[in-house]
């Protein structure tokens, strides 16, 4: 079942908690999926948290797909060229 995210992603408190969850999924689970559906914004602090969170998963060889990606916010990962997210996204 993926993690489902809504909104604007620009509070510190609430990345942190997003992702120290996910983090910790890390640790039982061999993928991991990120729903994007509702995502309307996200923050530089957002964009690189989730770069570090895909590069941890890669590194424990955990599958990390990030779906439902709306245009506009896939425009940033190209534009910020992380490319490890954007091999992530479906």
């Amino acid at each position: 079942m993926p993690t489902k995210l809504q909104g604007e992603m620009t509070s510190r408190e609430t990345i942190d908690v997003i992702f120290n969850d996910l983090e910790n999924q890390l640790l039982d689970k061999r993928e991991i999926s990120v729903d994007f559906k509702k995502v309307v914004f996200i923050s530089v602090y957002f964009l690189e948290r989730l770069e570090r969170f895909v590069e941890k998963a890669n590194s424990l060889s955990v599958k990390s797909t990030i779906t439902n990606v709306n245009p506009e916010i896939y425009k940033v990962f190209q534009v910020a060229r992380v490319k490890d997210i954007l091999n992530t996204c479906c």
